[in-house]
């Protein structure tokens, strides 16, 4: 093997054990206060929709006050297609 391959090979190695420390976490970070959604308004209900209110709570945390608006209306178009989906499930029964 000549000298260059053994580098490019102990840099890839290098690179691999580094990736893992570099990463952020899959499920992101909590956000330290929750100045416009109570976490304990949708504790226990639908996962998708806590983490909904997390990353709300996070980007008005960070000042990110589009993302938050972006996320404020996800979560409100979530909340209005759960209300009419148990309308129409009450409405079959």
């Amino acid at each position: 093997m000549n000298e260059t391959a053994r580098f490019a090979l102990s840099l890839t190695k290098k690179i691999h054990q580094d990736i893992p420390n570099q990463l952020p976490p899959d499920e992101g970070s909590h956000s330290h206060n929750q100045l416009v959604f109570s976490q304990s308004l949708v504790k226990h209900t639908r996962g998708y929709i806590e983490k909904v209110v997390n990353q709300i709570n996070g980007t008005y945390e960070q000042g990110w006050y589009d993302a938050c608006a972006v996320m404020i209306r996800r979560v409100i178009e979530t909340l209005i297609i759960e209300a009419f989906s148990n309308i129409i499930r009450l409405m079959i029964k």
